[in-house]
């Protein structure tokens, strides 16, 4: 109505201009003299978010599922107790209010993105996976969800997705080569073929080794980098084996 319209609007304006004393009076204005009103759960809503911006996390979650009451399938108040919930490292929880947004939201990149974190931090990888793959079809700009992809890949035990990730990952953000996260990304990347070669020194003897053909690829590039001689070469096996199969005989 035009009435909520009218208070919703002037408790914005003193949101976003940090008089939050001012915002959560007018929004409580607003609750008390329009009861019948079909907005009573953005109102709801709003107020939490002062609360939360504010940092009260208990007002702000009781506001939230206020404003659920009056409209459970508000979608805004599900992300925003699944923010809150993340916040406070309730993952579960974060899970299960960002699954009840993906209800009427299941395009919603950003969505996925922090339901594919919630389960991240859960260690379910496989289902990390997933939505981390769905914010990238809805989103391919989202450049970050390469990196978590990549990360979550990497700790289902599945290096060679992990790899391409990344390296779409430092590809699409290579105008910003010093950014720590690129060069994290190389690190992982490194590791990642590292423990893939020495993974099969481990378990097969040197005179029966087989090299296919990603294994001699990863050791090619890895016989580049600068840190391989003292990372790799200490280990006798891994120098015999560096000294037969790629070294020039004297």
């Amino acid at each position: 109505s035009t009435y909520a319209d009218a208070y919703l609007n002037l408790g914005l304006a003193y949101y976003y201009t940090n008089q939050f004393d001012s915002a959560i009076q007018t929004y409580k204005t607003a609750l008390q003299n329009a009861k019948w009103d079909n907005n009573q759960h953005v109102l709801h809503h709003n107020l939490g978010m002062v609360y939360r911006k504010q940092g009260n996390i208990k007002s702000a979650a009781t506001a939230y599922h206020e404003a659920l009451k009056h409209n459970p399938n508000y979608t805004e108040a599900h992300i925003s107790l699944g923010n809150l919930a993340f916040y406070e490292k309730n993952y579960a929880q974060a899970i299960q209010s960002f699954r009840k947004a993906l209800g009427t939201e299941s395009e919603n990149a950003d969505l996925h993105l922090r339901l594919g974190l919630a389960y991240f931090n859960t260690q379910i990888y496989t289902k990390a996976i997933v939505h981390f793959q769905r914010t990238l079809r809805h989103d391919a700009t989202n450049l970050q969800t390469y990196h978590y992809l990549g990360r979550a890949y990497y700790l289902n035990e599945q290096p060679n997705k992990a790899i391409e990730a990344l390296e779409v990952f430092i590809e699409k953000e290579k105008s910003r080569e010093k950014r720590p996260r690129v060069a994290e990304a190389k690190k992982l990347i490194f590791n990642i073929k590292k423990e893939h070669f020495t993974n099969i020194l481990k378990w097969a003897p040197l005179s029966a080794l087989q090299i296919d053909p990603q294994t001699s690829k990863y050791l090619s590039e890895l016989m580049w980098e600068e840190r391989t001689a003292l990372q790799m070469k200490g280990n006798a096996k891994v120098r015999a084996f560096i000294q037969t199969h790629f070294l020039p005989t004297s």
